[in-house]
């Protein structure tokens, strides 16, 4: 969160662009369901054909508008992030190129390498979708108070969801951060073994090693693809737990 804020305080003119083109896409979603409550009330009830073809004529002018938005947005989103991007991979780069060989002998070269690529993560973390959907964050309270206009009951009712969501994410989150660290140290001992058999082959046949490193090999797979179905299997039932209180909310609803 703090690289984000970093980010968005950097260039404050392009923070405000990006905040109204997030203000103005998500106005605009709440077409959609005000056109089915002005379908149901109005031309249900009354049957008027004219009626029918203006709404629908409004809300395909509104969704065309918030799509405009949010691609621009997204635009926006990108040339931010495309100087801290550049500046952490030179950085990195520069590092890597300079520092002094003895110094850099003592770091093993799977952190070498995971330094390199520590750039690409970032990018991915702060990426223009990611900023995006951070940004969206907020403006579900912009829904919490349309609906409290319409009926303040149901909005409370919504809220206790919401409010139930973030909770569970967050306890969702904080258990799938042992899982995804030892995805991580796994992938390192693989890449090691990798390395060893690239880098180190006259090594490997001169000593005849390759039996012992082949079981390793064997057991670093195992131990990964026994992770990935831990977090797999995690994560959809993060998915499908998350879909069934959605579900329930507009029951409750």
């Amino acid at each position: 969160m703090n690289e984000l804020l970093k980010r968005l305080k950097a260039y404050p003119t392009v923070t405000w662009e990006l905040a109204g083109a997030s203000l103005f896409a998500n106005v605009l979603a709440l077409a959609s369901p005000l056109f089915v409550i002005q379908v149901l009330n109005r031309y249900v009830a009354h049957g008027v054909d004219a009626t029918l073809w203006t709404l629908t004529a409004g809300v395909i002018i509104a969704i065309a508008f918030e799509a405009a938005f949010r691609h621009l947005r997204l635009k926006i989103a990108h040339a931010l992030a495309l100087p801290f991007d550049r500046a952490n991979a030179d950085l990195v780069f520069g590092t890597l190129i300079s520092a002094r060989a003895e110094v850099l002998a003592q770091v093993p070269a799977g952190q070498r390498r995971e330094a390199a690529n520590a750039p690409d993560a970032v990018a991915q973390a702060y990426g223009a979708s990611n900023m995006t959907a951070y940004l969206d964050a907020p403006f579900a309270v912009l829904f919490l108070v349309a609906l409290a206009l319409l009926s303040l009951p149901l909005a409370f009712v919504a809220l206790l969801f919401v409010l139930g969501l973030v909770a569970y994410g967050i306890i969702n989150q904080r258990a799938q951060l042992a899982p995804a660290n030892e995805m991580q140290i796994a992938a390192a001992r693989r890449q090691a073994l990798l390395d060893s058999a690239l880098s180190e082959s006259d090594t490997v046949r001169a000593f005849t090693t390759a039996g012992q490193l082949r079981a390793r090999w064997t057991k670093a797979i195992d131990g990964m693809e026994s992770i990935s179905r831990r977090i797999t299997v995690a994560q959809s039932g993060s998915q499908t737990t998350t879909q069934a209180i959605q579900a329930l909310m507009s029951t409750a609803i």
